[in-house]
């Protein structure tokens, strides 16, 4: 079907910034842009017009670093986001019934509980203690569980000394689990959950999605059997948001094919080098300024980093390493110095004034999630307002000529990318949050921003089919209430998506 869509401004590109007033489409790409009496010219008959005479169109965002099985899990299940008491959420889970399988939720953060701790196992286990429970914890980097779940597993038989099996001072587990021993049980609730649950939560996933404006995405950590799951999907019914995966290192020396299409592709390999700032194990260079006595940890070694990056390259992929610390960014940028090729950087939270030469030497795309100025108000906590400058330093970033790309992390964040925007160009300044006030010059323009989630996110997916709205791109756009150029700062995160648009068809109206 042959579309012409005109609206009342059409934003093609961000970078250089183009508009039009009308776009014409044929086979899901854009073939004719300017005004409608040029687009008619050029698309011939039988087109269908469709007007959207009051909005605003542009390209549709693209989530470069988010989890599409854990945003599936997450919407199903218990909502754990912005509870500020470890009572609060034991009222939760005492409210569901005593049969049944596991319990699973997501999204505390210890930082906010009124009793200033971490939950164990036996707050959950005074409110259930026949089903197992998992609650995972906001960063996907830690989760506490109860007795049932413990035993289940057979995590401290499995985990014996390890300190991400955390024990008290008596050496009792308390619950808390962390990095490894987060993944294995993560991964162990994933494995157990039949496919037609994922295709379920899957399916909830991409509809949300599209519905936040968001038509592409780079799916992080994916294992093969989702990706089998996602191909099984594709064929069965088709898919309304372009997936690009990046298989988890520990499976992707066990990858037999690469195949794909426009809609779905295996794009690279996701690897780790620290954890988090919530658990305190991103891996930095000095201690901890609220726990003096740590300085993170390493995940996977510079070795093994290399490894998959060079296994990536002969693949013709990409390696996307997760760097949270600023001495964890050090060790990626040690392995990415000896490859062949430009790779990603994810998060680079912390970055230190003498690393930005070494990142642009690799041409290395950073891809990096706004939204946690705001989240992660405890920033200063972490590292001390000594060193406010090296956190996501968006603007140093970009003056440096260093590509980024914006995400959500999702389910880390919300999905809605005008969140992340207005994150991106406030930091948190209008809540008062202190990294924001302290470190207002790394705001970065609303322009900036969405050519960051659009041209920057395309660039990092390595698709330059996707990004924009030029005359041979994929046809996925959005149809939006209001400009954000001409939109204050503070309304940019109540802007609305009332249309979506992948591949020249409408997959989502208001």
């Amino acid at each position: 079907m042959k579309y012409i869509v005109t609206a009342k401004i059409i934003y093609l590109s961000f970078n250089p910034k183009k508009t039009c007033g009308a776009i014409g489409i044929d086979g899901g790409v854009v073939r004719a842009t300017g005004s409608f009496e040029d687009v008619v010219r050029n698309m011939g008959s039988e087109v269908e017009v469709k007007t959207y005479q009051d909005q605003v169109i542009m390209p549709g965002f693209i989530d470069a670093h988010m989890h599409l099985d854990d945003f599936g899990k997450y919407i199903s299940i218990i909502d754990l986001r912005g509870m500020t008491s470890i009572e609060e959420m034991k009222a939760k889970i005492s409210c569901i019934a005593k049969d049944g399988g596991w319990i699973l939720g997501h999204g505390w953060d210890q930082d906010l509980f009124s009793e200033s701790r971490w939950p164990t196992r036996d707050d959950l286990d005074m409110v259930q203690n026949i089903r197992p429970v998992f609650m995972s914890r906001v960063d996907l980097h830690s989760a506490v569980m109860n007795s049932a779940a413990i035993k289940e597993m057979g995590l401290e038989e499995e985990f014996a000394g390890d300190e991400d099996l955390v024990r008290d001072s008596t050496g009792s587990v308390t619950g808390v689990v962390k990095e490894r021993v987060f993944g294995y049980a993560d991964d162990w609730i994933k494995i157990h959950m039949p496919d037609e649950q994922w295709e379920e939560m899957l399916q909830k996933a991409e509809r949300e999605a599209n519905k936040a404006g968001v038509t592409s995405v780079g799916f992080m950590s994916c294992s093969i059997r989702q990706y089998a799951i996602l191909s099984h999907l594709k064929l069965k019914r088709g898919l309304s948001l372009r997936i690009h995966a990046y298989i988890s290192s520990d499976e992707f020396p066990s990858l037999e094919y690469s195949s794909g299409d426009e809609f779905l592709r295996i794009s690279g390999v996701k690897a780790f080098s620290d954890g988090s700032l919530g658990s305190r194990t991103a891996l930095l260079s000095f201690p901890y300024m609220d726990n003096p006595e740590n300085f993170g940890e390493a995940r996977e070694s510079n070795d093994s980093i290399y490894g998959s990056g060079k296994l990536a390259e002969g693949k013709r992929m990409d390696i996307g390493t997760h760097a949270i610390g600023d001495k964890a960014l050090d060790n990626v940028l040690s392995v990415y110095e000896k490859l062949g090729k430009e790779h990603r950087i994810e998060h680079a939270s912390l970055v230190r004034s003498d690393q930005f030469e070494r990142i642009k030497n690799c041409k290395a795309v950073l891809v990096v999630q706004p939204h946690f100025t705001i989240t992660d108000f405890w920033t200063l906590n972490r590292i001390g307002e000594g060193k406010v400058g090296m956190a996501y330093p968006f603007n140093t970033m970009l003056k440096n000529k260093i590509p980024i790309a914006l995400s959500t992390d999702c389910p880390v964040e919300n999905i809605n990318p005008w969140e992340t925007v207005y994150a991106a160009v406030t930091r948190g300044s209008h809540e008062g949050i202190p990294l924001g006030l302290l470190s207002g010059e790394e705001r970065i323009s609303t322009e900036q921003a969405l050519e960051a989630y659009t041209q920057g996110s395309a660039l990092a997916l390595r698709n330059p089919e996707i990004g924009s709205l030029l005359e041979g791109n994929m046809a996925d756009f959005i149809v939006i209430d209001r400009d954000p150029l001409a939109a204050p700062d503070d309304e940019l995160q109540h802007i609305n998506v009332v249309g979506t648009w992948v591949g020249g068809k409408a997959v989502w109206q208001l």
